[in-house]
């Protein structure tokens, strides 16, 4: 019933539906905006934990540089923070708040039969790239961060430590070739990561 003044009337059946359609837009709105904010905010996984502290990254931009038949070389930036955990009491989540974050570069070669991932050297300004195997064969200490961040890159997949011999054949990897032992070396350019 609509008033105005001494006058009161009912609302036709068109006004009721009117404001029904608009009180759902307005719904559908607020829900839309709640959601944009949830799907805009970074996903962090865990990159590494040890010794009671852990690294946590999430990818913010990826730029394809060049692809050729043997993959894709990838510019991304990732945002990063470290958080301590004493007792090695590690949790499975982590959203860094942007006063803890840290914004930075690497390159992903991403390759079926090459891949690799190199970070550029503050020092002598090479890159330094680690040759990746995506097998259990090729998980050493070191390279725990490295396969992390190739997997998310490459893959959006969080590697957990399950075994890589399995994921690896999932994403179709396959054994990797004599030439491509793994370990790390430098180069100048990230087009040679593409060798």
């Amino acid at each position: 019933m609509i008033c105005s003044g001494i006058v009161c009337k009912e609302k036709s059946s068109i006004e009721r539906i009117a404001l029904t359609a608009f009180a759902a837009a307005m719904t559908i709105f607020v829900l839309s905006i709640e959601s944009f904010a949830q799907s805009s905010a970074p996903r962090y996984i865990v990159q590494n934990c040890r010794m009671d502290v852990c690294q946590w990254v999430a990818i913010k931009n990826r730029e394809l540089v060049k692809e050729n038949g043997n993959g894709k070389l990838i510019w991304v930036t990732d945002l990063s923070c470290t958080t301590n955990h004493p007792g090695s009491n590690y949790p499975k989540r982590y959203n860094c708040r942007p006063t803890e974050v840290a914004e930075s570069n690497f390159v992903v070669f991403c390759s079926a039969r090459y891949p690799a991932i190199a970070y550029k050297n503050s020092e002598n300004k090479k890159w330094t790239r680690d040759r990746l195997t995506i097998s259990q064969d090729g998980v050493f200490g070191y390279l725990v961060s490295s396969l992390t961040l190739y997997l998310y890159a490459c893959h959006d997949v969080v590697w957990r430590g399950e075994n890589l011999d399995l994921l690896g054949a999932r994403l179709g990897y396959r054994a990797p070739p004599p030439d491509a032992s793994g370990g790390q070396d430098e180069v100048e350019s990230i087009l040679d990561l593409m060798q």
